[in-house]
């Protein structure tokens, strides 16, 4: 069911992928809205504590704290230090999640994207604005593009992949929260000040989208929808629906070779927001 404020409806839809449970987190409140994309490990972590776990548990933290009129990047810090204060969480060995928010009051809309969930925002006439921290994907190339030519060899998702998507992590890890490299929520909590941030007036959003980048990947590298005008109207439409024809898509390239990535199906999640005066 939609969950409405004064000035906002929210519209949420999750679809776990190829895992034994969604990883992915949604968080609402009456002034904003939020999506976490837990990590996935391809190296050993601690029983229970996984992405999704780490997300999660993030996602409660900020539920209680993102309508408080505080700057977002000083909410994501608190949230992520009591994460480490409670759960003896440290750098390099800590689950890790991205966090992207939409918050908002009469007068505006503030957005903000920590990694690779992107956020899009709609204005009654312009273009819309895809807010993507592409940090991310500038790292560990050379261990990127072994898995993709792997996959687009044909190999497929066989037990070969896994030690490659190891070494992409191995790899990731040595940039991540530092200067120069990548930004992720973990175990630093001062990497929430390096998130990408926005502000527009409220009168100037017809609609905000925040996905996590399963749901994205049907815009950004499937093609379907052909753009973001198309998938605004059908994730306004039905959630669910945008979200499972993006899945139904990568059930066309089974293993990989079309569109190479990390796995099939990733886990889906997308948050659909719209002034109630909506253009």
């Amino acid at each position: 069911m939609p969950s409405t404020n004064p000035y906002m409806l929210v519209s949420t839809a999750t679809l776990r992928g190829d895992g034994l449970r969604n990883q992915d987190s949604v968080v609402v409140t009456d002034r904003a809205a939020a999506v976490l994309d837990g990590a996935s490990a391809w190296y050993p972590q601690a029983p229970g504590r996984d992405g999704g776990w780490y997300a999660e548990n993030l996602g409660a933290r900020l539920m209680n704290s993102l309508d408080e009129e505080r700057p977002l990047a000083d909410i994501v810090h608190d949230a992520i230090e009591d994460m480490c204060r409670t759960f003896g969480l440290e750098p390099g060995q800590s689950p890790e999640s991205t966090v992207t928010i939409a918050r908002w009051d009469a007068q505006h809309v503030e957005v903000y994207v920590l990694c690779d969930s992107p956020a899009v925002i709609f204005s009654p006439e312009a273009d819309p604005v895809i807010l993507l921290d592409e940090r991310l994907q500038c790292a560990a190339v050379q261990a990127r593009t072994i898995y993709r030519d792997y996959l687009r060899a044909g190999h497929g998702y066989g037990p070969e992949l896994k030690p490659m998507l190891a070494r992409l992590q191995e790899d990731e890890r040595r940039e991540r929260n530092r200067e120069g490299g990548h930004w992720v929520a973990g175990a630093v909590p001062a990497a929430a000040h390096h998130a990408l941030t926005a502000e527009y007036p409220l009168d100037q959003v017809a609609a905000v989208l925040l996905l996590s980048d399963g749901a994205s990947a049907g815009v950004d590298e499937y093609g379907s929808p052909a753009d973001w005008a198309t998938a605004r109207q059908s994730a306004i439409t039905s959630p669910a629906q945008f979200i499972a024809d993006v899945h139904r898509v990568e059930d066309s390239d089974p293993n990989g070779q079309r569109w190479p990535r990390a796995k099939c199906h990733d886990d889906k999640t997308i948050a659909v927001i719209q002034p109630l005066t909506a253009h």
